[in-house]
């Protein structure tokens, strides 16, 4: 900013009129307008303030002597003619900011003067003004009236151009112990325009907030205040805090001079040379400054910035120096029971999985069946809860933090461990549960029951055996085993069936452990694609939402929780359910696949071979004579054999 010199203001020795201050003030009637023209003053009497870098233009009206029977008008000459404010001398503290200029316009301000004296009104321009730069940019403007005492009191007024702030900024905006961040400082114009400073540019820094955190570097010393410093500016952090977030406030000017500021620099010097001194040549911990910059900056220009420091999140975290070892995988965790099982779970009543025929097999997905919560008023099933949170043998995550990770700067980590287990996999819960066939004559528990079939009835019981291979459709819109009225059945072969969907679901959840891809939001906000084994070689950053070993532990949690169940959600779709239509008997049938590999397998077809073996080679009883092999019948399950 530049002030045109101000011209040497003439001053005559007969004024015109005598103006009015506070003490002379007297009024008459009879009152004629004269406008006093003084020929002998100089052309520019006013103010005339360039703006060579554009901006706003602020006025204050901060002092009159004038008496309060005389007017006196604020008036902007350039670059547009107006009347700012009329009886300027009434309303001190009066302010008003202009419209943005461009860069290069010229602002001038100047009076309009009016006073009654004895019934004669005298009214002018003012007859001078004394122009005081008090910095880069504010003024003082006084305003002399009639040109009679040349006190240049009439009216004073404050005038700040604002053309560009300082923009601090920090990166990062937030670091830990021991880290550092970097200041830089740029020009942003009222128009929203940024521009850098021209290389070299010197600047002052001080700490104004969160001293205890860090300091500013200055070559070897750490310091609240920097006077003369290019950009940019370095701040390194403590290398331990008291308190778990210290916010910091910088604040950055263009350099300038001032005994205060010197004072206040040579007092920073000598407690960082005091500190040095008590801490002796060995010691390397950072030297922080006892005491805040008050905020006295040489410069008029002063811009801020905020940042955190955060203690180190390891605070009181178990250390670990060994990488994760993940899981091998799944084991099941199976129990085999007959009829009527009592499923328990913590903080529900005993649930009775009953079963009248045949076998089941639960994996204790959620919702696959309903528990009452033990607060609930009875055993109503209208309480009933679906099950949730037992699809995995109890575990849990153990949390430490590796500071080897993160190329050195640490990370917490986390190790799976199945409670009760030594070795390393994630174990599933799986119930198998046949009904109870004891007092069933017709049911075969083991081949030892085949001595109570009549050897009358032996072909009946071969054919009922091999009607034993099917496995009926998901509608069971044939009926299929209801209109052969098939009394003979084979209860290890169910046995087989289910233990082949144990032996199905393990080797599916193991398959898919480093394969299939799931979605899961992880501890720092984002949603995270990976296969549950990298899932759980997750290692977790300090950040904003983990600042503690708490935080890591708590969210770490959550997330595997998370990842864990999305697992199981995968499982269910994909594992069973999945159909397939196959033309049989005359007719198009729907069957779940996961059934025929079950019942197809051979663990199933070759213990009924077995039993059908046996029970023909009884003696006494002649197999020609009994047609029980139906290959035909089961031609198009063929696909479904295995030897799983």
């Amino acid at each position: 900013m530049e002030i045109k010199p101000q011209q040497q203001i003439f001053k005559p020795e007969n004024p015109i009129v005598t103006f009015p201050d506070t003490s002379y003030n007297k009024t008459g009637g009879g009152e004629k307008t004269i406008t006093i023209k003084n020929k002998n003053l100089p052309e520019n009497i006013e103010s005339l303030i360039g703006l060579p870098e554009g901006g706003r233009v602020k006025v204050e009206v901060i002092y009159s002597e004038a008496a309060a029977s005389a007017k006196i008008d604020l008036l902007m000459r350039q670059p547009t003619s107006m009347t700012i404010l009329e009886y300027a001398n009434q309303n001190i503290g009066f302010q008003w900011e202009s419209d943005i200029y461009e860069a290069g316009t010229n602002v001038e301000f100047g009076i309009y003067w009016t006073y009654n004296h004895w019934g004669m009104i005298y009214e002018g321009n003012e007859a001078g003004a004394v122009v005081e730069q008090l910095n880069s940019r504010q003024y003082q403007i006084g305003y002399e009236a009639a040109g009679d005492d040349w006190d240049y009191n009439e009216l004073v007024v404050l005038v700040t151009i604002e053309d560009y702030e300082l923009l601090v900024e920090i990166e990062p905006t937030i670091i830990r112990s021991g880290e550092e961040a970097m200041i830089t400082v740029k020009k942003q114009y009222l128009d929203g325009r940024v521009e850098e400073f021209p290389a070299g540019q010197m600047f002052e820094a001080g700490m104004m907030e969160g001293c205890a955190a860090g300091g500013l570097v200055n070559g070897a010393d750490t310091t609240a205040y920097i006077y003369g410093i290019v950009q940019p500016i370095k701040f390194v952090a403590a290398d331990s805090l008291e308190n778990e977030d210290e916010m910091v406030r910088i604040g950055v000017g263009l350099s300038g001079t001032g005994e205060g500021i010197k004072l206040m620099k040579q007092k920073a010097e000598n407690k960082s040379k005091e500190q040095i001194e008590k801490q002796g040549d060995t010691n390397t911990e950072l030297i922080i400054g006892e005491y805040c910059f008050p905020g006295n900056f040489v410069s008029d220009r002063v811009g801020e910035g905020t940042f955190t420091v955060q203690r180190d999140c390891s605070y009181g975290a178990p250390i670990c120096i060994n990488t994760i070892e993940l899981p091998l995988g799944f084991k099941e965790e199976v129990v085999e029971w007959t009829g009527t099982y009592t499923f328990l779970k913590e903080g529900y009543r005993p649930k009775q999985l009953n079963i009248s025929s045949g076998g089941e097999t639960y994996l204790l997905e959620d919702g696959s069946f309903k528990v009452i919560p033990i607060n609930a008023p009875t055993n109503d099933p209208i309480y009933g809860e679906p099950i949730s949170g037992s699809f995995y043998s109890p575990y849990e995550m153990e949390t430490c933090y590796n500071q080897t990770l993160n190329n050195g700067k640490g990370a917490y980590q986390f190790k799976y461990k199945a409670l009760g287990r030594t070795d390393n996999y994630i174990y599933k819960p799986i119930i198998i549960q046949v009904a109870d066939y004891g007092n069933n004559l017709y049911a075969m528990k083991s081949v030892n029951d085949l001595a109570t079939i009549p050897i009358d009835t032996t072909c009946r019981a071969l054919i009922d055996f091999e009607y034993g291979r099917y496995r009926k459709s998901y509608y069971d819109d044939d009926h299929f085993f209801n209109k052969l009225d098939i009394i003979y059945e084979i209860v290890e072969a169910y046995w087989e069936h289910e233990k082949y969907h144990k032996r199905s679901a393990l080797a599916f959840l193991n398959e898919k452990y480093d394969k299939e891809k799931i979605k899961v939001p992880d501890p720092n906000g984002s949603v995270s694609l990976k296969t549950l084994k990298q899932h759980l070689q997750t290692t977790v950053k300090c950040s904003q939402n983990i600042k503690n070993y708490n935080d890591a532990k708590r969210l770490a949690e959550k997330y595997f929780e998370d990842a864990f169940r999305e697992y199981a959600k995968y499982f269910i779709n994909n594992w069973y359910g999945i159909k397939d239509d196959i033309y049989h008997e005359g007719q198009w049938k729907v069957y779940i696949i996961e059934e025929l590999y079950a019942h197809w397998s051979d663990s199933v077809q070759k213990k009924i071979t077995k039993y059908q073996s046996l029970l023909a080679s009884r003696q006494g009883f002649n197999p020609a004579g009994c047609s029980y092999n139906f290959k035909k019948l089961w031609e198009p399950f063929k696909k479904y054999r295995n030897n799983r």
